[in-house]
């Protein structure tokens, strides 16, 4: 049985106590008598608005969700399974048992519509959620508890004399420590933990200063030793006092992640930038070595890749295409190397940057050689190179096209590993990045020191963005640094808190400003009033910032077009990519390269709705267009300082003289300018523009005549 408190209902009760006249309660001298009829009265028309209903208490349905559709679907799932493990089916059968895998993403949108609307509907909405957290992760309601209090030799488990015993303790324990503060200084440290296991109430109580203990009585009927499992009296405690049950040791928590390396000759980078990240989505590595970019300079420069910045490049001078390029995360703290002065077309094109993780520095180096580049100039410069950045404390990772196939024996691959061997680098790539219908090569490689890099793991990725497969390298001993916090002080100034600041200022009388005669009274009483109002509306609070070295925060928010329609077209691509490598049929090569096409432009119309919206729910419009252009463009805020200033053969290096000497150049121009050009003996008012040009149109007429 249970009342209902709708708002029908409360609505009904008022009409019904506007309706009653209260005769009985004031015609009655007798104040009990009084008091009975007002009950009598306000509890029958509490009934009458709120009468008990029956109302079954059996919880909601758990799988309402569960409609007749999926039902037949999950029949049909399991006839499949049954038939993949009894016979040996056909490919087509496989892979139709595959795609109809799609049964359970169904299953999790029904179910997950199923509790939106349970919560919705709920009046209690915060109670509804954790309800169906509690029902996922398998956590039931603990209604039947069996509470014991025990003290000294006894043990207390009726319920109502637990309460009293506490609350008795709990009043006791305050008055002496109010009487013992006024007779004297007293100071306690008093722990009490709740130990969910065994339901007992333990006080833990450690004297500071000098005093008689609070409350021998009841400390000692409470229980001096702690019972509680995996914890001692030398356990020691964290700062807020709780017990500190964690005894991992720290490499154990470390939420240092691995350092992840991706390379790819990519064969042109224009167009695909998008493509390159929706592939790539959620999991990104930190460093993106590009081969065969086939742009320039500026182009290169101007490639936005959310989340990443262009740490080093190198661009043909006198051919076209080829190239290379590596893209390093935001935050991941790097310094570019140049190697400009090393590199010739086709026969080397290398760039590198160093990165600085947790206690190594990690020199990478992406090259690319073209299939007709002098093989013997490509390992002098190579070999340069490594000899003037090497370092017994810098590790190398080398990745790159360099056009020798490692799969097979042959001449250029044994100069390569002989050269590479003096620097204790070694190939770990180990399967074929280029496959085409007759043939299957390793021209693209990576090499690194194995006794340094130690545990690591290597892997293909095919992605369809190129005719080479990419590789990406995860050396699990070299890991970039964990998020850091640091907190800053900031007010939260909104419109909700601008609103309450000016409601603030209309209530404020300002009697002690206009009261006083002496102007600096009246000031200071007016700041005084402003500020105390401006520090209530507008706190200080400690807000802090994570600096994270794996960017998935950014992530995040540069790459909210990339949805999940978007990722499961990018895996549809791959594997057309795979049936149409291998196949010479038309039709499918065809249907490929009208999905790719489909595709581009999907992904262009997911970024503009996304930067519509950015626009829409921005409060500064305007900038958020210019900060789009720019994240489009790649270009960021010129940092450029100017530190030294050349005057007639002086340096000057002091900023506040550089700024005086600008200062004075400009303010002195124009006086410059008009002490040059007093001679006006030459001038005449007649003259106008007019004549000058007559002057220009006369022989021009005269020759036309």
């Amino acid at each position: 049985m249970r009342r209902q408190f709708t708002y029908n209902s409360t609505e009904e009760f008022k009409h019904v106590l506007s309706k009653e006249v209260w005769n009985d309660v004031y015609n009655n001298l007798d104040v009990n008598s009084s008091l009975e009829a007002f009950l009598d009265t306000f509890l029958r028309c509490f009934n009458i608005a709120f009468p008990y209903k029956r109302v079954n208490l059996g919880e909601r349905s758990n799988k309402r969700w569960l409609s007749k559709g999926l039902i037949v679907s999950s029949k049909r799932m399991q006839t499949l399974n049954n038939l993949k493990s009894t016979f040996t089916l056909t490919r087509e059968a496989l892979v139709y048992i595959e795609k109809y895998q799609i049964y359970k993403r169904v299953l999790s949108e029904a179910k997950k519509r199923d509790n939106d609307r349970y919560v919705i509907e709920s009046v209690d909405r915060t109670k509804a959620m954790w309800r169906l957290i509690n029902r996922e992760i398998g956590k039931a309601p603990e209604n039947d508890q069996k509470l014991e209090l025990k003290i000294g030799n006894r043990i207390i488990s009726d319920p109502t004399e637990i309460i009293d015993k506490l609350n008795t303790y709990f009043i006791s324990t305050v008055e002496e420590l109010v009487k013992q503060k006024s007779n004297g200084s007293m100071n306690y440290e008093s722990r009490f933990f709740m130990v969910k296991d065994n339901h007992k109430v333990i006080r833990q109580s450690e004297r500071k200063a000098g005093g008689e203990s609070v409350n021998n009585k009841i400390a000692g009927e409470l229980p001096t030793l702690i019972d509680v499992k995996g914890w001692n009296e030398n356990t020691p405690l964290d700062s807020k006092g709780n017990i500190n049950m964690n005894n991992k040791s720290s490499h154990q928590i470390s939420r240092s992640i691995p350092l992840t390396i991706y390379h790819q000759s990519i064969r042109g980078l224009r167009g695909k930038a998008n493509k390159l990240l929706g592939q790539l989505h959620p999991s990104f590595p930190q460093v993106l070595c590009l081969t065969e970019h086939h742009m320039n300079q500026l182009e290169l420069q101007h490639t936005p890749l959310d989340g990443f910045k262009l740490r080093a490049s190198y661009c043909r001078n006198s051919h076209v295409k080829g190239g290379a390029c590596i893209f390093v995360q935001d935050g991941v703290r790097c310094t570019s190397i140049d190697l400009e002065k090393y590199c010739k077309d086709k026969d080397f094109e290398a760039c590198a940057c160093k990165v600085y993780l947790n206690t190594k520095r990690v020199c990478i180096i992406a090259i690319y050689r073209a299939p007709s580049g002098n093989l013997d100039s490509f390992l002098t410069k190579l070999d340069i190179i490594l000899k003037n950045l090497f370092s017994p404390s810098l590790d190398f990772i080398i990745c790159g096209d360099i056009n020798v196939d490692y799969l097979v024996h042959s001449n250029g691959k044994s100069q390569i590993e002989a050269m590479l061997k003096t620097y204790n680098l070694t190939s770990v790539v180990n399967f074929p990045t280029r496959i085409q219908q007759k043939s299957a090569t390793a021209i693209d490689n990576t090499f690194n020191d194995v006794t340094k890099v130690g545990n690591y793991s290597i892997c293909p990725i095919i992605n369809g963005l190129s005719d080479h497969d990419a590789q990406s390298i995860t050396l699990h001993s070299i890991s970039s640094r964990p998020p850091t916090k640091k907190y800053i002080l900031s007010r939260k100034i909104n419109e909700y808190t601008i609103n309450d600041f000016l409601l603030k200022l209309s209530y404020e009388t300002w009697d002690s400003v206009f009261s006083s005669d002496d102007i600096n009274i009246a000031f200071n009483s007016f700041l005084d009033s402003y500020l105390k109002i401006f520090y209530s509306s507008f706190p200080l609070k400690s807000v802090h910032t994570t600096h994270t070295h794996t960017h998935t925060h950014t992530q995040k928010k540069n790459n909210n077009w990339i949805n999940l329609g978007i990722l499961t077209s990018c895996k549809r691509k791959r594997e057309l990519y795979l049936a149409c490598r291998n196949s010479e049929n038309p039709n499918r090569i065809n249907y490929y390269k009208k999905y790719c096409k489909i595709l581009s432009v999907v992904i262009k119309e997911a970024k503009k709705l996304n930067y519509a919206d950015k626009i829409n729910q921005s409060s500064n419009k305007n900038k958020t267009i210019w900060n789009i252009i720019k994240s489009e463009t790649n270009r960021s805020g010129i940092s450029d300082k100017i530190n030294t200033l050349n005057v007639e053969g002086n340096l000057i290096k002091n900023r506040q003289e550089i700024v005086n000497t600008f200062n004075n150049y400009f303010s002195s121009i124009a006086k410059n300018i008009n002490s040059t050009h007093t001679n006006l003996s030459n001038y005449k008012p007649h003259i106008t523009s007019l004549h000058y040009l007559f002057q220009f149109l006369s022989p021009l007429s005269q020759i036309l005549t």
